[in-house]
């Protein structure tokens, strides 16, 4: 026997007074979700999960930062479960470690990494109406109209949408209103024989945006065939027809 091997032995015991068991081949830690250096992980909350270590009295303590240098404790609302909530944002790669206590000592993971994906902006929209270039339009109040933003797939992926209203293109003013893709249509008021710009913006989750081009319509002149409700004042002598016709609807 060399002269080393007590001092091997003793640094062996240290570690295990110590109840600090690096992770390795037989260590029960493993990442589930997500799995260890995954690549397509959704950006914003996730929510880290673990393979969980049997035997009584297990707590955790979980470990997450930008780089393995970085990484700071996650706060736990309940330590005794292999899991953690965290936030994260698009494009980035996150680094995350587990320690697990045990009435037998602590088990420390191996340091596990992951990269959230970059989502894509808000896919096309279409004015419905009114249609652009569109003439004789009713006065009065209106409802402007458009399609939710989708993908290809038909996926939708706009969070809420703006809208931009007025009677030239440098005066147009966000009408008032929060439209998701269950309110795509906005109320607003049109004068008569007068030329509008609307434009719709689509947002993204992550800030992105999609425009659409100004769109233009013109509202009626004539008040005879306006689309609004127009009220039509009686010459007093016309006044004495009112009681007739409620004597004849009765």
């Amino acid at each position: 026997m060399t002269r080393s091997t007590p001092l091997i032995t003793l640094f062996l015991a240290l570690i295990l007074t110590l109840g600090i068991v690096s992770a390795g081949g037989a260590d029960p830690l493993d990442a589930i979700n997500p799995t260890n250096e995954a690549m397509d992980v959704p950006a914003g909350p996730v929510t880290l999960i673990w393979e969980a270590v049997s035997g009584d009295a297990v707590s955790y303590d979980v470990r997450f930062g930008g780089s393995a240098a970085s990484m700071t404790d996650v706060p736990l609302p309940y330590p005794s479960a292999p899991m953690a909530d965290v936030v994260t944002e698009e494009g980035a790669t996150y680094y995350w470690q587990v320690t697990a206590h045990t009435v037998s000592g602590d088990l420390l993971s191996g340091i596990w990494s992951f990269t959230t994906t970059v989502t894509a902006p808000p896919g096309e929209f279409e004015i419905v109406y009114p249609p652009d270039g569109a003439t004789d339009v009713p006065y009065g109040s209106q409802t402007l109209l458009w399609t939710y933003a989708s993908t290809e797939e038909g996926y939708i992926n706009a969070d809420h949408y703006t809208v931009y209203f007025g009677s030239s293109a440098g005066t147009v003013k966000q009408v008032p209103g929060y439209y998701t893709n269950d309110n795509t249509l906005a109320d607003v008021y049109l004068e008569e024989g007068t030329k509008y710009f609307w434009r719709v913006v689509a947002w993204g989750r992550n800030g992105s945006a999609r425009l659409s081009t100004f769109c233009t319509f013109t509202t009626k002149s004539d008040p005879t065939i306006s689309g609004g409700c127009v009220s039509t004042p009686l010459g007093y002598s016309a006044l004495w027809i009112a009681p007739l016709l409620l004597l004849l609807r009765k």
